[in-house]
């Protein structure tokens, strides 16, 4: 350690005599040699220590994310850098709150005076996406709980359902015209709970319960209640029972059973809502907020010329911890996340050691290791808000996310086109270092760049791509390149150092305004776009959706908003920028707005911000209520047709 670090000094202090001149041919070779001193030995000793099963998949609000938070300060202080926590330490807490958990052993569901116990998970269960708290109440059939007179279905019409609890059935009434408005090939938004939620809370309905039709769910199974819960919650609580609950309460109110039910309002779909005389409901849902505990690790590396400057070196250093497989059952499985992001946390770690060791740059480079990436840049966005050294000197960041999985192909470089000066800093970094490489066209908000690009902070991400063990228990250290990484690193130093030295820039330039896609604008619930096509479900896999097959079309109409993936589940929508010459922008929405109303639908979330986009016609002018600095705001906009589809990379 200390032979290669003394040869780090030396390499370069000499590169620093020569300067920021056009490189020379020796200067080329000393760049090289700086860069060169990367270790692959060091960097896959964090990889193998970060993703083994003794760090438990450093899931946030996990002890192995503790684990792991200890692990990164205690390297940071042994390098000598300088603590830029909380209270003079590395480590800066914070809560991440996430969806809701459910108390199995405090729910309960009665049907009043009848002497059965009906157990949580086997015979009931909340959505994720229900209100907490308890209700009771008598009961009321109401088919599917649809309400669309236009198309001859109203299972609303001359019912009651004030202050009561609605039994509805799940998905929609089949039909059979494939083109069917409803029940056709494709479901329709009435399908999706999220309107059966809002149709329920308009009439005045207290809460919701949810049978599968006998047709549909041989099996009868429940919904997962899923690994964290959901992040958005419906109108009203929301409960999945079992048919024999249903069957149990269509029975004491004197109706048909549900096969039958079902194939009336298939075959006339007309309206057989009915109330169930003295059939009442009391439930607790067991449902809380679910908020975790957990921290970012930060340091500084002093600079010597312009101290008070900064560049951000980030990685995140959470996955998914102990979990159940994506889109599987509910056996739970370590998730190592050895590339997503053990990858790049060694990277992280790799960059502060080498820097360490040399002269002082200019500008102080700020080093974070962020927790809560994995559900939804909490830990970045905590930063940016609660930042640990002045914000307004942070000058670039650069973001290691995922950079194990390179061999010989181009490393895929997003962020060039958020600063004027990229572009050419990448080319001759690329030439320097011997790195090919490829500036991506889009700039996706699915990684902690985004948060420093909210702010209007130049940001560069280099990317290695998409792979199948991609959030599942199967991504190892074994499968790492070590190599790859290093040379990463190599072309990331060079552009770190340079970053550092500069004496003014770089510049910030805005990517909507130059027209380069996101593909976050009023995209629902895609936290992570660029990597969707890892994540596709493969044989055997059940996904848990609000939707109960393909998802409806998407609205007609665009608003023109980035919604804030890292906001935590209180109602409404978090907007983080409008783009361009939208309708957003046009209305006067801002970055930071909360979008709780459009026209006479609540937003809840992205799902439900969705539906009230389906109800809009292009052209219509529609009320947007929003909440801005404490105050309700209402604006109006007028909502152009979606554009067709882009084409992908």
């Amino acid at each position: 350690m200390r032979i290669v670090n003394a040869a780090l000094r030396l390499t370069i202090s000499g590169w620093l005599l020569v300067g920021m001149a056009a490189a020379s041919a020796s200067e080329t070779r000393t760049f090289r040699d700086a860069a060169a001193l990367f270790s692959t030995t060091t960097y896959m000793d964090h990889v193998r220590t970060l993703a083994s099963d003794e760090y438990e998949g450093r899931g946030t609000g996990q002890p192995g994310n503790d684990l792991a938070a200890r692990y990164i300060s205690e390297h940071f202080k042994e390098l000598g850098l300088k603590p830029a926590g909380d209270d003079g330490g590395y480590l800066q807490y914070f809560d991440a709150r996430r969806g809701k958990k459910f108390d199995d052993k405090v729910a309960r569901f009665e049907i009043t005076a009848l002497e059965k116990e009906w157990q949580p998970k086997r015979d009931w269960t909340p959505f994720p996406f229900s209100q907490a708290g308890d209700f009771d109440g008598p009961v009321v059939f109401v088919g599917y709980g649809i309400h669309s007179p236009d198309d001859g279905i109203d299972d609303y019409a001359d019912i009651d359902v004030k202050d009561k609890v609605v039994l509805a059935l799940r998905y929609e009434p089949r039909s059979d015209d494939p083109e069917a408005a409803i029940g056709g090939e494709k479901p329709s938004r009435h399908a999706l709970f999220a309107t059966k939620a809002s149709v329920a809370k308009s009439r005045g309905a207290k809460a919701m319960l949810i049978a599968n039709p006998p047709s549909r769910d041989e099996k009868d199974e429940l919904y997962r209640f899923g690994r964290d819960g959901a992040r958005e919650t419906y109108d009203l609580p929301m409960i999945h029972i079992k048919r024999e609950i249903a069957e149990e309460l269509l029975r004491r109110g004197a109706l048909p059973a549900l096969a039958e039910l079902e194939k009336s309002l298939g075959e006339s779909r007309t309206s057989r809502s009915a109330e169930l005389p003295e059939v009442h409901v009391s439930v607790r849902t067991g449902l809380s907020d679910n908020s975790l505990k957990t921290q970012n690790v930060v340091a500084v590396l002093e600079g010597e010329g312009a101290p008070s400057e900064y560049v951000v070196v980030g990685a995140h250093f959470d996955h998914l911890g102990i979990a159940p497989r994506m889109f599987g059952g509910e056996e739970k499985f370590i998730h190592n996340g050895a590339d997503d992001n053990a990858s790049g946390t060694a990277g992280l770690l790799e960059m502060a050691r080498v820097l360490t060791a040399a002269p002082r740059l200019r500008r102080s480079i700020v080093f974070i290791a962020f927790s809560g990436e994995e559900m939804g840049l909490l830990g970045s966005k905590h930063w940016v808000d609660h930042p640990t050294v002045p914000l307004s000197g942070v000058k670039a960041m650069l973001n290691f996310d995922m950079i194990g999985r390179f061999a010989d192909e181009a490393v895929l470089i997003y962020g060039a086109q958020t600063a004027t000066e990229f572009p050419a800093l990448l080319e001759r970094i690329g030439s320097e270092s011997g790195v090919t490489f490829k500036a991506a066209r889009s700039l996706p908000g699915n990684s902690d760049h985004a948060s420093f690009q909210a702010k209007n902070i130049p940001v560069l991400f280099p990317f290695t791509g998409l792979h199948r063990q991609y959030h599942r228990p199967e991504d190892d250290w074994e499968l790492i390149r070590p190599e790859g990484a290093a040379r990463i690193l190599r072309f990331s130093f060079l552009a770190l150092v340079e970053l550092a030295s500069l004496t003014d820039g770089p510049t910030w330039s805005d990517p909507k305004k130059a027209g380069v896609p996101t593909r976050d604008e009023d995209d629902p619930g895609r936290e992570r776009p660029a990597r969707r096509a890892a994540t596709a479900p493969v044989a055997g896999d059940s996904p848990t959706s609000d939707t109960d097959a393909a998802p409806p079309p998407m609205p007609r109409v665009r608003l023109g908003v980035m919604p804030d993936y890292s906001e935590d589940d209180r109602p409404g929508l978090r907007i983080t920028d409008v783009t361009a010459d939208s309708a957003a922008q046009k209305a006067g929405l801002r970055g930071g707005d909360r979008i709780v109303r459009i026209g006479e639908t609540d937003v809840r979330g992205i799902e439900t911000y969705m539906l009230a986009l389906g109800k809009v016609n292009p052209g219509d002018e529609v009320e947007i209520v929003v909440e801005r600095e404490g105050e309700r705001v209402t604006l109006k906009a007028t909502l152009p047709a979606a554009p067709a589809a882009r084409p992908k990379e």
